[in-house]
């Protein structure tokens, strides 16, 4: 288990809750999951913050979204404990991100790429 993701949940078990990190995850194991509108009324937390925890939670692999509301407009994020499903859900985030940055390394970047570099990419 990675250092971070122990460091969390050590918060919560002990109850000395730190970090904006550990509040978001406390928060979803306690209701069983969330969508991003409840966690910023129910934590008092901003828009801008609780995304930016979201996304490092999720890049560790023990947040994933498990489905949506309002005609899927927002996402609802659960908590993993499987070590080996955080590990999967870690490295399938990192391929998002990457295929992400691989569509927009082709789009705006694509004059400093030859013919075989942009088909490498696609």
């Amino acid at each position: 288990m990675e250092p971070k993701i122990k460091n969390l949940l050590n918060q919560i078990a002990t109850g000395q809750i730190k970090t904006n990190e550990a509040k978001i995850l406390n928060f979803i194991i306690e209701n069983k999951g969330a969508h991003i509108n409840g966690m910023r009324f129910g934590l008092n937390m901003q828009h801008q913050t609780l995304t930016a925890r979201l996304s490092v939670l999720e890049d560790f692999g023990i947040l994933y979204k498990s489905g949506t509301i309002n005609n899927g407009n927002h996402s609802v994020w659960s908590y993993e404990p499987d070590e080996t499903k955080q590990s999967e859900n870690a490295i399938k985030r990192q391929r998002q991100l990457f295929n992400i940055w691989r569509k927009q390394g082709i789009l705006k970047y694509d004059k400093f790429m030859n013919a075989e570099m942009i088909e490498f990419l696609k």
